[in-house]
């Protein structure tokens, strides 16, 4: 097994600029990796995905303020077997948490989404994604939010024990 631990990684917002990339294009056997309490913030992409990503566990992690995404998943090849995060917050800024690959399997525990839309593209055909105890909430954002964005024709979606909040702030 691969672990990183107690980490944090902060970029200056430079497009093209990843703060973590997970799996590799050309090496197989780049899966099982353990991120426990790693907070990454301000790059384009903070987390970023390839072929070669699977059975990966988040432990306590932190996204934050990113250019375009909290969180990336691209993957096609040999990527998306048991992807679980568990304790993990994904906050603030204009990216989100993306699902963009044929095939996933993702499982939240107890994770929260402050400000962070999680989308599952249109391209995530065949995709399981489980949220048990997590929180989803706009952070006093004024307007209406879209807080899950299905596209996907395929995939399966579940929240157990979850909470949605919409906080409108006071007038």
């Amino acid at each position: 097994l691969n672990k990183v631990s107690r980490i944090r990684l902060q970029g200056g917002h430079v497009a093209g600029c990843s703060g973590i990339l997970l799996g590799h294009q050309t090496y197989a056997n780049n899966g099982q990796i353990t991120l426990d309490a790693v907070a990454v913030g301000y790059f384009d992409y903070n987390f970023y995905t390839t072929d070669n990503f699977w059975r990966t566990a988040f432990y306590n992690c932190f996204s934050w303020n990113p250019l375009t995404h909290k969180f990336y998943y691209g993957s096609s090849v040999n990527a998306g077997e048991e992807i679980c995060f568990y304790s993990c917050f994904f906050a603030d800024g204009p990216g989100e948490f993306r699902i963009d690959a044929p095939f996933g399997k993702f499982n939240f525990y107890g994770c929260s989404f402050g400000n962070c839309k999680f989308t599952i593209a249109a391209g995530a055909q065949v995709t399981y994604t489980n949220f048990f105890g997590c929180n989803f909430e706009n952070g006093g954002n004024n307007s209406s939010y879209q807080f899950v964005d299905i596209a996907a024709p395929q995939c399966n979606v579940a929240m157990y024990n979850s909470s949605i909040t919409w906080d409108v702030p006071a007038v």
